[in-house]
């Protein structure tokens, strides 16, 4: 998966405030994590857990999220912006069903 370098997602990021899109993980990577996350929702509902639109603080509590905040290049990306100290201090799904 190719990805740009360094320099480009930051120089993008000053100039746009953003820097899109970027691959992070292959397509059956996503849709893997999509299932997990389709799957805890479903769960979460049939025991009435939480109002399962918004999720907080995935990455504690659900080894999918962390899996995703500790991608090798997800924390490159964030590095190039950031620089190398860097913390994980949340994490939220914003789950929208369609219509």
């Amino acid at each position: 998966m190719p990805q740009a370098d360094s320099q480009v997602i930051k120089a993008r990021f000053d100039e746009q405030g953003y820097c899109f899109p970027l691959r992070v993980m292959s397509a059956g990577q996503a849709a893997g994590y999509r299932a997990r996350l389709e799957a805890l929702g479903e769960e979460m509902s049939r025991r009435r857990l939480g109002h399962g639109t918004q999720l907080n603080q995935m990455h504690l509590v659900a080894t999918f999220a962390n899996e995703i905040v500790r991608n090798a290049r997800v924390l490159d990306a964030v590095e190039a912006i950031i620089g190398p100290d860097i913390l994980v201090w949340g994490s939220t799904f914003f789950i929208k069903p369609a219509r």
